[in-house]
């Protein structure tokens, strides 16, 4: 009885050292019978999960030196629009100081059309939203903000936006009008004149 208790008991408590993340202990495997099976079934899954936590975390780490590394802003929200991740710029676009995780887009940075464009695409499964937006504050810009569903084994989870900075783009385009609207009035006199 001792025998098999002792095991079961040792077995028990590497099991919840795992569950807290601790890997590093092993079972005993004292005999070749059922208890010793499940020791080195221990062992093997400990080794497994261990393997498998460490690949999420290095994709992690990918993933945020990716995100970190982009010049676009990125926010990613869940199904019940709660922000799950902001990238560095966009919090810097918005002055964001603070933790969004957890909290709706408009709580952290204070935009309806933000928060209207998360809205149709979580509420009405919306497929792309695409939008211009502008932000006064530090400085004006205008913020070209595309949308769309993150689904996956075709169960809805939230949404990705992703924010591209068009502000020298509209400014070049402005410029280009007026200088096309200058030159058409510049040549009128001229061709009035020939006219004439």
């Amino acid at each position: 009885s001792v025998f098999v208790s002792r095991p079961l008991t040792e077995m028990s408590a590497i099991a919840k050292s795992m569950a807290q993340g601790d890997f590093s202990k092993k079972a005993a495997i004292h005999t070749q019978d059922e208890i010793g099976e499940l020791a080195q079934s221990l062992n093997l899954m400990s080794e497994e999960i261990k393997d498998k936590i460490g690949k999420v975390a290095s994709e992690r780490t990918k993933l945020d030196l990716v995100l970190s590394s982009m010049f676009e802003g990125v926010i990613v929200t869940d199904d019940k629009e709660k922000i799950i991740l902001m990238n560095p710029s966009l919090r810097k676009i918005f002055l964001v100081d603070t933790n969004p995780e957890g909290k709706k887009p408009i709580e952290v940075i204070r935009n309806t059309a933000v928060q209207d464009i998360v809205d149709r695409i979580v509420q009405g499964r919306q497929g792309l939203a695409t939008e211009e937006i502008t932000v006064n504050i530090p400085e004006e810009k205008i913020l070209k903000v595309n949308g769309v569903p993150i689904v996956r084994n075709n169960e809805f989870e939230g949404a990705i936006l992703v924010f591209h900075d068009i502000t020298e783009l509209r400014r070049l385009e402005q410029i280009r009008q007026d200088f096309v609207a200058n030159v058409s009035h510049e040549l009128r006199t001229p061709i009035s004149s020939i006219k004439g």
